[in-house]
């Protein structure tokens, strides 16, 4: 005949689960249209329940001699994670999951379950007891306030009459709802669509967060963004997984091994060291030492292995480590440098070198993952299995119980501290930027009498940074200190199980200090556990963005042609050319441009700034295609070029060139490899700086800091002129390449530019550079706003037109800047890269 107490803690315990499941379960699907709800009320009465529950899970241990049963122990522990997991569930941790209603179907299936669970227990106790046990007390509180929230849930369905809405009023009695007051007695309750405010979707997310459709356990209900998330992070596979990397691949199969063997060999050692304890004991009361000698040995022998394996893992794991960020930097550095300029125009250089230090260590999240938790997860369970076969199911559900609360903990410490990792991230990069700017601006912050507003301005986005630092280390403080309750309380209750066991069993203390290493052996993941969260939201955000910046891909398409001739004539063939400014509007620069120049010809360019001069030297390298037309060297299309064809027969000086940190050797030679000391010597001659090298002291192995802040303004532009003169290009472009030198130097520059006999382009401030250029070429701006050329010919040619240039030459007699005269006399202020 069957018992039914038995048969009712049996279907109590069934209960607890479907409880606990229905939760888990339905909050994973996307949330119908629903009245929306106050959270408040639910959470005070699910509080109540708790405490409630706690009381009467004191009761069970203390009616049963600290030994309950397992059915009824199962079934208290299943309702309490139930409980624990409602009011996780409705306690919003970021304002996504604040605008975001619930799921609340899973919880009213929830505390139907449970209403069901006490009414079981009722009947239970009441077939069982005579009187009114504490515990049956404890029941059919609960089962009042489990009505209390299935009419609440159900409340925003039900229209009361006229009549009891009066009596509610008056009274002053009030159920919760979202409006503050009651309808009016002819009033409907308003439509669905009146009363339910749904988020609005957001493609991007905050990562770690969740779906905007369900933020329940900070998990997403749709499975198509889940894989979308994932798959964006399939661009790390070719560091994680090299393919072309075979005995990177050996080393990670190795590490594996060695990694679980040692994680299986952990398990062993509390059994060791219980074997050794208990033969310790029999040595002292023998007084012999034979008893503990084997013990000992063994336990000498596992340490010594462990040792060994974990050494060799160490090993092979960093070299994995290096082999990954090698093989990371190199393909990002190649990625980065692959752009074309309008990438590298629009980056900020102090993010993007942030994003590619933090961003090579992506990896780093993956050998987290299954380097180190993966191992904990298994010595958790392996632990828990081993507890639950020598101790009983008691102590292994309340084992069990612990690590699912401090789960619990985790996931919801993930959630709140994910977006503050994104804030403080922010605020650190915008710090970071602000101090930058200010220390590489501190001439000008000073001299325009500003380094105290630069001050104020770090120190009011330091307040801010710091604000965001104290926040979550408040929050971590809190989330940290939960879990070290809840352990402690655990160890506690668990050791007085195990004692309990031993004694009822009649064994020795041995099999207790089994037990105690086993929880310490726990212990250890579980509070590593806590980190999780910190360590995904720095290691996640920084690989985010790493993705994103690889996921940019270069706009400029080329072909598969080599340039057939290398004479050096180009045409700009119906040319027209816009870019958008910072504002987004578009600015045209040039409609319909055609400009030829001949082979060998030197064709200088004149116009007011914004005009358009600079941009011709960019349409000719091809840093920027034209919106129409072509551009031609030689009558072929540069489109058509391979990669790095056309740059090979071209030789370009910047307005502002770039000296790197090195010696005057490697910034002169940089540009042609492998270039003797005579052709050194001899373009150096000819920018007129060899003399200025010679006279150093380590003469061209004199080391230039990075950005030449040891040499003068004119030596860093010889320098640079030295790269275009040792080139020896077909083509050599020159913008602005004297404005930084004297008068003298500037003539022996211009003979050394007017003897090459290449196709030479020139950009210059002053007309008197200028004037043994074979053609000179005048640009103005259009009624259109676009550059057009007005004048074009030698200096003697457009002198005698009397037009736009013998006007300036007049104006220039006094060494003007050209852009002073156009403008009135006051410098051009127009946009850079434009001329």
């Amino acid at each position: 005949m069957w018992d039914l107490r038995a048969v009712l803690e049996g279907f109590q315990t069934a209960l607890g689960a479907v409880s606990f499941l229905c939760l888990v379960v339905m909050t994973k699907f996307k949330q119908a249209e629903a009245r929306r709800r106050k959270r408040r009320p639910f959470i005070a009465v699910l509080g109540i329940i708790l405490l409630v529950l706690f009381a009467d899970i004191y009761i069970l241990f203390d009616s049963t001699g600290w030994m309950p049963g397992s059915l009824p122990l199962t079934a208290a522990l299943l309702y309490m994670l139930a409980v624990i997991l409602q009011i996780d569930h409705l306690c919003p941790s970021t304002d996504k999951e604040k605008n975001t209603e619930p799921t609340w179907c899973a919880y009213f299936g929830s505390w139907a379950a449970m209403f069901v669970f006490d009414m079981v227990a009722i009947v239970k106790l009441a077939l069982t007891s005579r009187s009114w046990p504490p515990d049956l007390v404890c029941a059919g509180v609960r089962c009042c306030f489990e009505l209390i929230l299935l009419v609440l849930s159900v409340r925003p369905y039900i229209k009361l009459p006229g009549d009891w809405r009066k009596w509610f009023r008056n009274e002053r009695i009030r159920i919760p709802d979202d409006d503050d007051e009651f309808p009016d007695d002819d009033d409907e309750f308003p439509d669905d669509d009146e009363r339910i405010q749904l988020p609005e979707d957001d493609e991007n997310g905050t990562m770690g967060t969740g779906d905007s459709n369900n933020q329940e356990g900070g998990s997403s209900g749709s499975t198509e963004q889940i894989k979308l998330r994932q798959s964006k992070f399939r661009i790390f596979l070719q560091w994680i997984w090299p393919s072309d990397a075979p005995l990177t691949k050996l080393r990670i199969f190795a590490s594996l091994g060695l990694l679980l063997a040692n994680t299986v060999l952990g398990l062993f050692f509390p059994r060791l060291f219980s074997a050794f304890v208990e033969g310790l004991a029999r040595s002292y009361a023998d007084k012999e030492f034979s008893p503990v000698f084997q013990p000992l040995w063994r336990y000498l022998v596992a340490n010594i292995a462990s040792a060994t394996i974990q050494r060799l893992f160490s090993l092979l794991r960093n070299e994995v480590k290096i082999d990954r960020q090698r093989l990371a930097s190199e393909s990002i550095y190649q990625h980065l440098m692959g752009h074309d300029a309008s990438f590298h125009l629009q980056i900020n250089p102090t993010d993007t070198n942030t994003a590619f230090d933090d961003g090579i260590k992506a990896c780093s999240t993956f050998d987290f993952l299954l380097l180190e938790v993966l191992p904990q997860i298994i010595t958790v369970i392996g632990a828990e299995i081993i507890i639950l076969s020598f101790f009983g199911l008691q102590v292994g559900l309340v084992q069990g119980t612990i690590v699912a609360i401090d789960t619990i903990f985790i996931l919801r410490k993930m959630r709140v501290q994910m977006p503050m990792h994104d804030s403080r991230t922010a605020a650190r990069q915008e710090t970071k930027r602000r101090r930058e700017g200010g220390l590489k601006a501190w001439l000008t912050a000073l001299f325009c009498g500003q380094v105290d507003r630069e001050i104020d301005d770090y120190i009011t986005l330091l307040a801010k940074e710091i604000w965001i630092e104290l926040k979550s280390l408040y929050s971590s403080f809190i989330f940290s200190f939960g879990s070290d309750i809840v352990i402690t309380a655990g160890t506690f209750l668990a050791i007085g199980l195990a004692i309990k066991h031993g004694i009822q069993t009649g064994g020795t203390f041995g099999p207790v200090v089994m037990f105690l290493s086993y929880w310490w052996l726990v212990q250890g993941p579980l509070k590593s556990f806590m980190e999780i969260p910190k360590k995904l939201s720095e290691e996640l955000y920084t690989a985010d963005r790493l993705r994103r910046l690889l996921e940019i891909k270069p706009k400029m398409q080329y072909g598969s042609a080599v340039l057939q001739s290398t004479e050096g004539g180009i045409r700009l063939n119906n040319i027209s050319f816009s870019y958008t400014d910072g504002s987004g509007k578009v600015k045209p620069v040039f409609k319909s441009l055609t400009l030829s120049i001949r082979p060998g010809e030197t064709v200088a360019f004149v116009g007011p700034s914004g005009v358009g001069k600079s941009t011709i030297f960019s349409l000719i390298t091809r840093l920027f295609d034209p919106v129409e037309g072509t551009v031609e060297i030689d009558g072929q299309d540069i489109r058509t070029l391979q990669k790095g064809e056309l740059i090979k027969h071209m030789a370009f000086m910047t307005q502002d060139p770039y000296t790197f940190d090195g010696t005057m050797r490697s910034n002169t030679t940089y540009g042609r490899d492998g270039a003797t000391d005579a052709n050194i010597h001899a373009a150096a001659r000819m920018a007129a700086i060899h003399d200025d090298i010679m006279a150093l002291e380590k003469q061209y192995d004199t080391t230039v800091v990075e950005g030449g802040r040891n040499l003068s303004g004119g030596q860093k532009q010889r320098v640079a002129l030295t790269r275009v003169f040792l080139r020896d290009a077909s083509i050599m472009l020159l913008d602005e390449a004297t404005n930084a030198v004297d008068a003298k130097t500037a003539s022996h520059i211009k003979e050394s530019v007017k003897n090459r006999k290449k196709t030479t382009l020139l950009i210059a401030h002053h007309l008197s550079s200028i004037t043994y250029a074979d053609r000179i070429i005048v640009l103005e701006k259009g009624e259109d706003g676009c550059g057009v050329i007005v004048e074009e010919g030698t200096h003697e040619e457009l002198k005698a037109l009397e037009g736009v240039y013998a006007q300036l030459w007049k104006s220039n007699s006094e060494e003007k800047n050209i852009e002073q005269i156009f403008s009135g006399g006051t410098p051009g202020t127009g946009l850079p890269n434009n001329g």
